[in-house]
């Protein structure tokens, strides 16, 4: 006999059944909420990222642009840079301003160390205090400036090279002494900037191990010492001509383009040894009592000239030691020029402890007017930054020309 099952029991189950289905049908129901959350959250990240990429590689671009253009915009400073300095070497100086520059002198005397407390300083004072002693620090600074080109931000910093020791001078000294050794600039330069004792050497190992294999041609002409004849007693210092034969580069090409472009090869190779060359650490090491390391004493972009009006006391013992220029020359240089500057390198005939034969090499091996110039720029916008460095040195034409233009590091 069949048992019979109650009415309400079978409700029952029947609705126990149904709960676990739409239990289970909301627990899926669920998981698909939240896989589709997550992949909207992702696909949200994902084209955030990507704006914001493409925003980069923009701002980016921008820079890039703006850090070209602002080479530019250096030559143009050169000029008005150089400019005033020959307005500022013309214009006399009056009687009144020579007293006045004397009360000045006094002044400083009598308040040689005046203490600033950093808290009692303004926001804006304090940051102009911090921009001039930064610039303290720089080393051959010749002009500084910050621009806007479009919506970026670009500074621009030029470097004076022929207030530096010409590498060319290392390799092909210009004066022919017979006391003069290979690398006794560099040892001179080292001494005179108290930089540790190896730091001259390693700048002569690198110097002659990267002409192994970038050729700097010589200069065309060389100083020498003659001795005078019978008539006048004495010696005195003259030029003559290089005796050796022309390449069969600089036949073809022109010579002065030619060496520029090889002194811009010799520079990257420069920058590259100290930058990733461990060995080469001491030229980059602070120097103790003068601003900047010794490689930045050091020009490695061709310039064959020393500036009378910018070069440090140091350059000049170094570069024209081989004549006699001694400590007490080389300081009046310096006070004459801190009055103004001189006009040409004949105005050196107004030193009184140079002589008449002296003042011959000093000419020719000497400039008034910087070619050379070492441009670093560094342009920002937002997030993104782009730096680039370049030579600008003056043609015999009397044009800058822009050469060498790499990215920085």
């Amino acid at each position: 006999m069949l048992k019979t099952i109650p009415i309400s029991v079978i409700k029952m189950k029947t609705a126990i059944r149904q709960q676990k289905r739409r239990g289970f049908t909301l627990l899926l129901t669920l998981m698909m909420l939240v896989l589709l959350a997550g992949l909207i959250v992702q696909f949200q990240l994902d084209t955030s990222l990507q704006v914001r990429a493409g925003e980069y590689r923009i701002q980016e671009l921008q820079c890039r642009y703006a850090a070209e253009s602002a080479l530019v915009v250096a030559m143009q400073l050169i000029r008005q840079k150089q400019k005033e300095i020959r307005e500022l070497s013309i214009k006399p100086i009056s009687e009144d301003e020579e007293s006045s520059l004397g009360d000045e002198e006094e002044n400083i005397e009598e308040d040689p160390c005046q203490i600033i407390d950093p808290n009692s300083v303004e926001e804006g004072e304090g940051y102009d205090l911090m921009e001039e002693a930064e610039e303290v620090k720089e080393s051959f600074l010749f002009h500084r400036e910050t621009v806007d080109v479009g919506t970026a931000k670009v500074e621009i910093k030029i470097y004076d090279e022929n207030s530096k020791l010409p590498i060319q001078w290392v390799l092909h000294s210009p004066i022919e002494s017979p006391h003069s050794k290979k690398n006794q600039p560099l040892k001179e330069l080292s001494a005179k900037l108290q930089a540790i004792k190896t730091a001259a050497d390693m700048a002569d190992s690198l110097v002659r191990s990267i002409e192994k294999n970038i050729k700097i041609p010589p200069p065309d002409r060389y100083i020498y010492h003659r001795s005078m004849g019978r008539r006048r007693r004495g010696s005195t210092w003259r030029i003559r001509s290089s005796r050796r034969a022309l390449t069969k580069e600089l036949r073809q090409k022109d010579p002065e383009k030619y060496f520029r472009q090889t002194m811009t090869m010799y520079a990257r190779e420069w920058q590259d040894e100290l930058q990733n060359n461990t060995k080469y650490e001491p030229l980059l090491m602070p120097l103790q009592n003068q601003p900047g390391s010794l490689s930045d004493y050091l020009g490695v972009w061709g310039h064959e000239k020393i500036n009378i009006n910018r070069a440090s006391a140091e350059v000049m013992l170094a570069a024209f030691g081989p004549l006699g220029f001694t400590r007490e020359m080389a300081d009046e240089i310096i006070e004459y020029r801190e009055k103004r500057p001189f006009k040409s390198t004949g105005f050196l005939i107004k030193i009184n402890s140079l002589s008449r034969s002296l003042v011959y090499p000093l000419r020719y091996l000497g400039t008034a007017s910087s070619d050379t110039f070492t441009v670093r720029v560094r342009a920002r916008l937002g997030r993104a930054e782009y730096k680039l460095w370049s030579n600008i040195y003056k043609n015999k034409k009397g044009q800058f020309v822009q050469q060498g233009v790499f990215a920085g590091e």
